[in-house]
């Protein structure tokens, strides 16, 4: 899949590059990132977050806030994190809910014995 000439793969690495630098990446930059609006990503963040089935796993993906985007104007948008990143790019990809979870928990596992190394 391809957004704005560049793979999608790529375009969610600079996202997770973005989140270990700052911790989070606003969703409005993701949105920019992936050529979407960002009422939409909103969207898809507050459908995942109402899904009872994954109350206790996005507890601390995402994080309502408000402050001002790249045109200065105040918004709410989420502060999103690496895991949440991954989440959402699952989403994307058209994975269901349970293999993105377990997607997240491979990642993270494999990122701890990349860093031994």
């Amino acid at each position: 899949m391809f957004v704005n000439n560049m793979k999608f793969n790529d375009l969610i690495d600079e996202a997770l590059k973005e989140c270990n630098e700052n911790t989070f990446i606003p969703s409005f930059r993701l949105a920019k990132l992936l050529q979407k609006q960002h009422k939409h990503i909103m969207r898809d963040i507050r459908e995942e977050l109402d899904r009872s089935e994954m109350e206790n796993f996005t507890i601390g993906l995402f994080t309502l806030t408000t402050g001002l985007n790249d045109n200065n104007n105040v918004v709410p948008y989420y502060k999103i994190t690496y895991d949440g990143v991954l989440y959402l790019a699952g989403r994307y990809s058209r994975y269901n809910y349970k293999n993105r979870s377990d997607m997240i928990e491979t990642h993270k596992r494999i990122n701890m014995q990349y860093k031994k190394y």
